[in-house]
């Protein structure tokens, strides 16, 4: 083999594996990215629960906001890393065409160009108007107050809000078992 084929042929199998390599970075941001938003939709939705509005408020914007930078950012990113894997495959593409070849070039139709792009975007989306919803729920609860939040809650589904706790005064028949066992004599130290 001529020392120039075989030094296009290394280039050739080193822009394919970079074009690969991008490619994964690409789908491992998204997925920690994606899963940390789930996470965040989680701790954000417990805080809808807890009834107390300035923290609901608090909470549920620093989540939101930190929420919609992530998956802004990993779609961002995407697209670099993208835009470098394409760049690699662009240059196996004319390699292929100069010796013959057509790993790359046969799949140029699969799919119309930029529909993962349109794809993706529309999830991104879709990540950004669950945030939305979200914090407005956030502020729509928390402006109605604790007793009106909790019956909108529950207008909402079967037992979404959280239980309450009672303050009245225990009657003193029915005090806890803690109580009670503090009234009690102890007979060990009597013996």
């Amino acid at each position: 083999m001529p020392p120039r084929r075989q030094h296009f042929l290394t280039e050739y199998e080193k822009a394919q594996d970079s074009a690969h390599a991008f490619d994964q970075h690409i789908w491992t941001i998204t997925s920690i990215f994606w899963a940390g938003n789930f996470l965040l939709y989680g701790f954000a939705i417990h805080a809808l629960s807890t009834g107390n509005t300035l923290l609901v408020r608090a909470v549920t914007s620093c989540l939101g906001l930190l929420g919609v930078l992530l998956v802004w950012l990993a779609r961002t990113l995407a697209l670099q890393f993208k835009a470098l894997a394409d760049c690699k495959f662009a240059r196996c593409k004319e390699l292929e065409w100069q010796f013959g070849f057509s790993q790359h070039r046969r799949t140029e139709n699969v799919h119309p160009s930029g529909s993962q792009r349109r794809f993706y975007l529309a999830i991104t989306w879709a990540f950004t108007l669950a945030w939305v919803v979200i914090l407005a729920l956030a502020w729509t609860l928390s402006s109605l107050g604790v007793e009106q939040a909790e019956t909108h809650l529950q207008s909402l589904g079967p037992d979404r809000s959280p239980p309450r706790i009672q303050t009245e005064s225990v009657p003193p028949g029915l005090a806890p078992a803690s109580e009670e066992l503090q009234t009690e004599p102890d007979t060990a130290s009597e013996l």
